[in-house]
Parts: C-alpha cells; structure tokens; sequence
C-alpha cells in the first residue's frame, strides 16, 4: 500500500519535478487473548500474515498451531490485530512479560497498547 506524492528531485543543478511513491503505515496493535503486548508501524496489508510471523519469530507460539484464531479490527487510532492462542500459550505470556527491544525509531517502543502509543 503506498500513495503517490508530489516531489521535487535535483541532479547536479537540474531540477525536475515528478511524482513518488510513499509506503503507507499505520499504527498496528498485536493483541494475546484481550491482552495488549505490542504495537508497532507497519503497511496495513496482510496483517493476519504479519502477525502469525511475529508470533513465531518472537517465539510467544512455537507452532502455528498455538494461534486459534486472528481477527483484524479497525480503530480510531489504528489497526488491532486480535488473536486468541491456546491456555498454554497465554499462561507463558503472563508469566514472561514482553522484552521487545525496538529496531527502528518510530517512537512507538514499549508501548503495548494504541492508546499507549498515541
């Protein structure tokens, strides 16, 4: 998802005037259960995709499996990406409480909720 903006390029003194192409982002909150655990920025496309990956990558499911269900819901001030995991899973999020170190800097790390990040 992108949108086309108007912009300006310069190239040794020459000056021309064209259109590009900007990604478009969007605050997205990843939901365990009804629990907040992250919200990042991200392309507000292929979120359920995106969130099984997280879910992997960060090692909170170990198996696909572990994800009953994910239900992508718009919000005032963004995208919640809500997704009920087996008791197993949720009983090692309560216990292991989230240490997510950001990789980028959109402002947005630690913040658990959209309201949080907002």
């Amino acid at each position: 998802m992108y949108r086309e903006i108007h912009v300006t390029r310069w190239n040794v003194g020459d000056q021309q005037e064209q259109s590009d192409r900007v990604a478009e982002e969007t605050a997205v909150a990843l939901t365990y259960n009804r629990e907040p655990h992250v919200v990042m920025m991200a392309t507000p496309a292929d979120l359920e995709d995106f969130a099984l990956g997280f879910s992997l990558s960060e090692g909170i499911i170990r198996d696909a499996g572990e994800l009953l269900s994910t239900r992508v819901v718009a919000r005032e001030q963004g995208i919640e990406v809500a997704m009920t995991v087996t008791a197993e899973v949720a009983r090692r999020l309560r216990e292991q409480r989230r240490n997510l170190t950001g990789r980028t800097g959109c402002g947005l790390c630690g913040a658990e909720s959209i309201e949080q990040a907002m």
